[in-house]
This record gives C-alpha cells, sequence and structure tokens, in this order.
C-alpha cells in the first residue's frame, strides 16, 4: 500500500499471476482505509489519521551509506510522518521504529542490538536485558528504572575513558539513525566552584538522565549569540489572531 497526503489518495498494490494489479482510491486516510478494505476484503491499514499531525513525539534523523543525513522521520502517536533531506541525489537508509510501545492495548515493547535485546513489562516498570552470543541468549537481568539509571551512568564512564573515544565531529556513521530530543528540559548556573571559569549548563535527556556541562565563558556567550540570531520570534497575539 502506498498513500499520499498530497492527492489525497493512495494505491493498493495486489499479487495476480501475471505479476501485480494496482488499485487506486481517492479520500483521505480514513476514506481510503474504507475504500481499500472493502475491495481487497481483508482490513487495510496505514500509518497516516485524517488530523493533521501537529507536534511530534519523536524524530530520527537517518543517515546514508556516506554517513549524510538524508531522511527525517518524525512519529506522532502511530502516524509517521517523512521529510527527505536531499532530493538531488539517490540514498539508501534503514531505520527501526518501534510503535508497539505507543499501543495501549499492547504497552511495552522490544529493543535490540546484535548483542543485546531489552523488553519492556506490561506496566513499563521494569526492563529485562539479555546478553546475546551467538544469537543465543546467555545472561537475563530485570531492572527497574532506578537500576537502569545506575547501569547507563556506569556505562558513560567506562565509555568515557575507553581507548576510541568518542568522535568531536557529529555523527557521520553510515546508515546510523540519531535520535533527537524535542524541547528538552535546562537548568543553568553560574560559577559554583572557584576553580570553575564558566557556566553550568544541564539538558535533560529521558534516557539517560540529566547531562551537566561546563561553558567557558566565551563558549556561553558564543553559543547565546547564535541562539538568539537563529531562533525565529514568536508571533504577536495579533498575528496569531489573524493566522488563525
Amino acid at each position: 500500500m502506498v498513500y499520499w497526503h498530497q492527492q489525497p489518495g493512495g494505491s493498493v498494490f495486489r499479487r495476480i499471476n501475471e505479476g501485480y494489479e494496482v488499485l487506486k482510491f481517492d479520500g483521505t486516510p480514513s476514506q481510503f482505509k474504507e475504500r481499500a478494505s472493502a475491495a481487497v476484503g481483508q482490513p487495510i491499514e496505514i500509518l497516516f489519521n485524517d488530523q493533521p499531525a501537529g507536534s511530534p513525539e519523536s524524530v530520527t534523523v537517518m543517515r546514508d551509506e556516506r554517513g549524510v543525513p538524508s531522511m527525517v522521520l518524525a512519529r506522532h502517536g502511530d502516524a509517521l510522518s517523512f521529510s527527505v533531506l536531499n532530493v538531488g541525489a539517490t540514498f539508501r537508509s534503514r531505520a527501526t521504529v518501534n510503535l508497539r510501545g505507543t499501543d495501549k492495548d499492547k504497552p511495552g515493547g522490544l529493543l535490540s542490538t546484535d548483542r543485546v535485546t531489552i523488553t519492556l513489562s506490561a506496566d513499563k516498570s521494569t526492563a529485562t536485558v539479555n546478553m546475546v552470543t551467538d544469537k543465543k541468549p546467555t545472561t537475563r537481568i530485570e531492572l527497574t528504572a532506578s537500576e537502569l539509571d545506575a547501569v547507563l551512568a556506569v556505562l558513560g564512564e567506562a565509555r568515557a575513558v575507553m581507548r576510541d573515544k568518542v568522535t568531536c565531529k557529529t555523527p557521520e556513521v553510515r546508515g546510523t539513525r540519531e535520535l533527537m530530543i524535542l524541547d528538552p528540559m535546562w537548568r543553568t548556573n553560574s560559577q559554583i566552584h572557584p576553580s570553575l571559569n564558566g557556566i553550568i549548563l544541564r539538558l535533560r535527556h529521558p534516557g539517560f538522565g540529566w547531562l551537566t556541562f561546563l561553558l567557558p565563558h566565551h563558549e556561553a556567550r558564543s553559543l547565546g549569540n547564535w541562539l538568539a540570531q537563529n531562533s525565529q520570534a514568536e508571533p504577536s497575539s495579533d498575528q496569531a489572531s489573524r493566522e488563525t
């Protein structure tokens, strides 16, 4: 199935002996699903809703084989929207999206790499971590949120002192994904110790907790100037009412 918001409408590709037949249906996502389901005789689901998507719940930046950002995937509940960053070149990119964790009837979900799988409990109060060797689980441990926080902190400290350092460049590894935190909480403090010459900046990451940074004064001024110059002004109440 392919659905295009721009039409609006979409197509269903059904396998036949000679290849595929294409069934086209116009209309909103709900109309498309209703008409397509009636035509093929089974439920049709697409990751679009009738209402505008609004602000996303999560954003993933996907990179191609060269490590160049190629596409942005935004999740709005059980709906997805995409933005192609480079329309002038052919690219390939891959991402895994966990929609099960947002399903009210099927809470929890499975997250995995080649060496680790993590399963959330039905009430999302614990996470079960399975270490995998030769595609077989070897160690299993169940952690609460606070216990997982402690593990993440220890892993972060170990990563910081490993021989292969975290790159100083923004991620440019081919085929990887970059998860974006939307509108994070932040806190600042002025100098809290005589030996620290700078501004304390704390950013809240929903997975890694509060991350604390010391910005030298010249870096704090540079960051503040850049943010002020590139941020868009909030519309006035009169302008907002006219736009509405």
